[in-house]
């Protein structure tokens, strides 16, 4: 806990009616507020827990042996010869010669920076990259320089025994690697994770993905996954040419493995202009991880210029990085003032007190110091009409919960709401887990692709797609209040006539009590005739003539036969290792 307390002209004088929350319990625990005319003296003391929970040590992981450190770590900074003048100061800042490990990768050899000094990280320049000219078209020249990074940093340093975690990120990237540290040491390195953050802004989110970890915030991948997309990164940029950027080229390579973001707070994109000082004061109780375009706000601390005030707020980073920014509510309620401390960085004073209203109006549990904990199954249905294409591209995530089914329309056609609620609960009986998982399957003979939402619906498409492509929900629905420049929280594909984009749609009609080769088999029948001809581009096989889908399904992935002349089965099944589609 913490304790607050001031020191005045009056040291005899003492008024006990101090209060401080920096964690989860509400209690009184400021001491002590002594006020001066000219001074306001802080002390702030964390004892053994700081507001936000610390990470579980992965040695305490089953298997792992020994807690990840600094050692296991291998930095791949995306960088420019162009702009090393302006840029090295950033990285400067956070790296520790002779103890953090990686390699800058430049477009060119930074000849006017020879020698190099030793406290930089070492470089390579950049491995040419004109054998994917054709595939060059993004609205960001240097996209296929960047995302190779990674490969070429697994090259340079691919020894497992060693590294459990690449982190990635730019030159102008400020990264708190002791944070990070214990970030990352919550997560088993021998499974696939990407842990990073999506931008401050919905508008970078929308344009590019709120599934994607943003680069120049930094994000890190573990080793079997940077494994992976290294061996498969020339599929990955031949698949996706017209992307805007790297990081949406690696975002969809690393969602075709079935790898979905794992967000932290404490990565910061900085997709902000101006003064940043009240994002900085409000940090989220979470450990601060990095700080990114810099150079495109003002400085953020007050007569300093960027890189003196960066190299000040790393001087409290020095003492102690877990505290760094974290914020605690305090009240003197005497003078009806409200301290907003963010450690090392800023403290706010306001003239109110707790008995005019908290300062942040979100709820009673904010007032606690405990924050939501997300969980993506949980569905508040903020939307009209169909919202078939929200229940088919459902996230994989265990399905919680729906709300305001009044609202839209019936789920399963041809029946009524209370109808449709009733059959799905009927797949959801046989098995809670499955329901509404998606799976992404494929018929290479016919360039079909089947898009399964266990207990709900198939898609056939008469065309390959990229599993990042079919994760995006079908628009058969509007927002929940019209005209809403940016509505939805998450990216959606728009409902299409082309033959080569649009799905037939099948729906859940039941579940064989009787099981085949120790499968629940499940039966899809087709909603009505998709009223276009067959796609041409890939090979002119249309599904029209399936009328029926029976899906067995043990787990995921496709293995599946033709069992009449309308029927299709699907046998689902794991997904081998470091399988990505062809």
């Amino acid at each position: 806990m913490s304790s607050v307390s001031a020191f005045a002209a009056k040291p005899n004088s003492i008024v006990k009616q101090g209060s401080c929350f920096p964690s989860r319990l509400s209690r009184k625990i400021c001491n002590s507020l002594i006020i001066s005319a000219i001074f306001l003296y802080i002390i702030y003391i964390f004892l053994s827990n700081h507001p936000y929970k610390r990470a579980s040590p992965d040695h305490f992981i089953a298997g792992i042996t020994s807690p990840t450190n600094i050692s296991h770590f291998f930095f791949g900074i995306a960088a420019s010869s162009n702009t090393w003048s302006n840029k090295r100061f950033y990285v400067q800042s956070w790296w520790r010669p002779n103890a953090t490990r990686g390699l800058l990768f430049m477009d060119k050899s930074p000849v006017q920076h020879l020698p190099w000094p030793s406290p930089y990280p070492p470089f390579r320049v950049s491995e040419d990259n004109s054998r994917y000219e054709e595939y060059n078209k993004h609205a960001m020249p240097f996209a296929i320089r960047m995302v190779r990074v990674i490969e070429e940093t697994f090259k340079e340093e691919h020894d497992e025994g060693v590294v459990r975690w690449y982190v990635m990120a730019d030159d102008d990237t400020v990264l708190l690697i002791d944070n990070l540290v214990e970030v990352l040491s919550k997560y088993d390195h021998r499974k696939y994770f990407y842990v990073g953050m999506k931008s401050e802004c919905i508008v970078s989110n929308s344009i590019h993905s709120f599934e994607m970890g943003f680069g120049g915030a930094g994000y890190a991948l573990s080793y079997p996954l940077a494994k992976v997309l290294a061996q498969n990164m020339d599929l990955c940029i031949k698949r996706y040419p017209t992307l805007f950027g790297s990081d949406h080229i690696l975002q969809s390579c690393i969602a075709d493995l079935g790898v979905s973001l794992t967000q932290e707070k404490g990565f910061h994109q900085i997709d902000l202009h101006r003064d940043i000082s009240g994002l900085l004061s409000a940090h989220p109780h979470s450990p601060f991880l990095s700080l990114h375009h810099l150079d495109a706000v003002e400085p953020i601390f007050p007569s300093m210029n960027r890189i003196d005030s960066l190299n000040h707020l790393m001087k409290a980073a020095a003492i102690d990085q877990s505290r760094l920014l974290q914020q605690t509510i305090c009240y003197y309620n005497k003078n009806n003032w409200t301290f907003s401390v963010s450690w090392g960085y800023s403290v706010q004073i306001y003239d109110f007190g707790s008995k005019h209203g908290f300062v942040y109006k979100e709820s009673c549990i904010a007032d606690l110091g405990v924050s939501l904990t997300q969980e993506k199954g949980f569905h508040q249905i903020d939307l009209h009409r169909d919202i078939s294409g929200l229940l088919s591209a459902h996230p994989h995530s265990p399905f919680l919960s729906l709300h305001h089914l009044d609202a839209v329309e019936p789920i399963f056609p041809s029946m009524n709401r209370i109808d449709s609620l009733n059959h799905l609960m009927k797949a959801a009986a046989i098995d809670q887990s499955r329901l509404l998982q998606q799976t992404i399957c494929y018929y290479n003979k016919n360039n079909w692709t089947f898009s399964v939402s266990w207990g709900y619906s198939v898609q056939i498409y008469d065309n390959i797609f990229p599993p990042s492509y079919l994760y995006r929900p079908l628009e058969t629905f509007i927002p929940w209040k019209k005209g809403a420049t940016l509505p939805y929280m998450f990216n959606t594909r728009v409902l299409s006539t082309d033959p080569c984009e649009a799905p037939h749609f099948f729906f859940f009609v039941s579940v064989d009590e009787k099981r085949v080769m120790d499968h629940i088999v499940t039966s899809y029948t087709r909603r009505s005739p998709r009223g276009l001809p067959a796609c041409i581009s890939s090979g002119n096989h249309s599904a029209d003539f399936v009328s029926k889908v029976r899906v067995l399904s043990p787990l995921k992935n496709l293995g599946w036969e033709v069992v009449g002349m309308d029927s299709l089965a699907i046998k689902l099944r794991n997904r081998m290792n470091d399988e990505i589609v062809a």
